[in-house]
């Protein structure tokens, strides 16, 4: 919790110091987030698939000349993955697959901290690209295993224990945005689309089998921003 509390506590300073000068933007983006998960105990038999979720965010940037700004903000995504092991069956001469699917689901605020630059500010459409850094942090989890037939069925749901040694709450990610600002009104429909990355594992080397688990997907974002 007080890893948390400073996560807000950083974003919440680097807020007020942006509106403390002008040509700030204040965004809010929503859209969706498909995040799969690298481990080292995948191999030719195991093979882990990607999940596909809602994400949102409010973010905060500033001009720093013609062409490069400062972004900051506050993103809620879902990271994890999914596997399937399934079999044919014939019944009454058709092939049903059946099987179990396994879907983890980690709840994430994550706190970027990029340098945006606009390849053409002379034109009202402007395109831009941003890399940079986040730090986000897991809230909760969940392994949820379903049986497959023509639908899914839920059989059952656990809650991962995040406080426990064997997990890294905390995700370092590198990030890349491309995306571009159409006027509206009086500010900006946003469109962009994006790669994160993370640079440690989600599993702790203390846990009993070195598992690693770094988190990677590609964001869509649509969203409104307005200057101050």
């Amino acid at each position: 919790m007080k890893k948390m509390t400073f996560l807000l506590a950083c974003f919440i300073i680097a807020l007020n110091n942006f509106s403390l000068f002008s040509q700030t933007q204040i965004s809010v983006v929503t859209g969706f987030h498909t995040s799969n998960t690298k481990s080292e105990m995948t191999g030719d038999l195991v093979t882990l698939s990607q999940i596909t979720n809602f994400s949102a965010g409010l973010m905060a940037e500033r001009k720093l000349d013609d062409i490069l700004t400062l972004m900051t903000g506050v993103i809620y995504r879902k990271k994890g993955f999914s596997m399937n092991e399934s079999t044919g069956v014939d019944v009454l001469g058709l092939n049903l697959p059946l099987g179990v699917k396994l879907e983890n689901e980690i709840n994430y605020i994550d706190v970027p901290l990029m340098l945006k630059y606009y390849i053409d500010n002379s034109s009202p459409v402007q395109p831009y690209i941003a890399v940079g850094p986040s730090l986000g942090y897991a809230l909760s989890g969940t392994l949820r295993t379903k049986a497959t037939a023509i639908l899914d069925f839920t059989v059952a749901t656990i809650d991962m224990n995040l406080s426990s040694n064997d997990y890294n709450r905390l995700d370092v990610s590198g990030n890349v945005l491309a995306g571009v600002n159409i006027p509206y009104g009086n500010g900006n429909v946003i469109a962009e689309i994006g790669y994160g990355h993370s640079f440690n594992n989600f599993i702790n080397q203390d846990f009993i089998i070195d598992a690693g688990g770094k988190h990677h997907g590609w964001s869509m974002n649509i969203g409104y921003g307005m200057k101050f």
